[in-house]
Order: C-alpha cells, then sequence, then structure tokens
C-alpha cells in the first residue's frame, strides 16, 4: 500500500473514522514524517508524529489556539483600561471646571441670623441667586432705556394703578 499526496486525504478520513489497521496507519506515520506534504495536510502532521512515537507525552494543540484567547483577552483589558482613564479624565476636567467655578466667589462670604459663613460650597446657591436678580434688574433697566419718553411716562402710569391695586388689597391692622 502506497500513500501519497493524491490519495492522503482519503486515508486521514479512513484513519479518523477508526477504519485502518496497523499496516495502514504506519504507512500514515511514514507519508507524514516525510517533507513531501501538501500544503493543505501539514495540519495534521503533529498529530501523526504524536501517534508515531507512541502516544509517549501527552498531545498539546499547536501553540498558535492559545495564543489567539490570550491576544482576544489582552484586547479585552486594554479596552477596559483605555475606558476607565476616559471616564476617570471626564470627571477630572469635571472637578477642575467646578473648581474655576469657586476660585471666582472666592473671599465671598454671608451673614445668616449673625453667623457669618464664608465656605463657597454653602454660599454659592444665594450668590448664584443674587447674580440672577442682579441680572435681571440689569435687563430691566436696559429695557426702559431703550423707551421713548411717551412710552416711560405710559410705563409709570400703568405701575402707579397697579400698585393702588395691590395696596387696597392689603389688610388693614
Amino acid at each position: 500500500m502506497c500513500i501519497n499526496k493524491q490519495n492522503a486525504e482519503e486515508w486521514i478520513g479512513k484513519f479518523l473514522e477508526g477504519e485502518t489497521d496497523n499496516e495502514e496507519e504506519q504507512a500514515l506515520y511514514k507519508f507524514f514524517c516525510s517533507d513531501n506534504i501538501p500544503r493543505r495536510l501539514k495540519k495534521y502532521k503533529p498529530m501523526f508524529d504524536w501517534y508515531a512515537n507512541g502516544v509517549q507525552e501527552s498531545y498539546l494543540p499547536p501553540r498558535r489556539i492559545f495564543w489567539k484567547r490570550g491576544f482576544i483577552s489582552r484586547i479585552s483589558v486594554a479596552a477596559s483600561l483605555v475606558l476607565a482613564c476616559g471616564v476617570g479624565m471626564g470627571f477630572y476636567r469635571h472637578y477642575q471646571k467646578m473648581q474655576v467655578e469657586y476660585e471666582c466667589y472666592e473671599g465671598s462670604y454671608i451673614i445668616r441670623n449673625g453667623e457669618k459663613i464664608s465656605d463657597v460650597k454653602q454660599i454659592l446657591p444665594e450668590l448664584q441667586k443674587t447674580t440672577r436678580m442682579a441680572q435681571q434688574e440689569e435687563r430691566e433697566i436696559n429695557r426702559t432705556l431703550k423707551m421713548t419718553p411717551d412710552e416711560y411716562v405710559k410705563g409709570l402710569k400703568s405701575d402707579c394703578v397697579k400698585q393702588k391695586g395691590q395696596q387696597e388689597e392689603l389688610p388693614v391692622i
């Protein structure tokens, strides 16, 4: 019996199905010990070398398979680290932005119930409220400055009427 490049796949199939006898298996081992193995069959060489050596040591598949698994896990770890660094940088930038906001109010204080409070984090809402009120007053003044004298007088008269209506609604003590 002669195993060559043309019929080797057929013999490998028989071997894997368990349909070969000892003589045919020896011929397969001999074929795979030669240097004349087609490229498509080279993947079977380590297995047949193991059988040819009498199954003495444990057979391990080629290292490439384990390398692929390790490569994927390394990529996963690297992606996780990049993600963690990105989130960390986002928090750090937010913290820096808050520090800049606090720095512009450094030295500010409020007096509440006779007690001076200078902790910026505690007084920041009060400061922001005051800033919003000042901006609203500024918009009102700008609107008034853009009025003609006749519009201004009409506005004053309507304000007086509103105030009289409010005074009548107040309870008398």
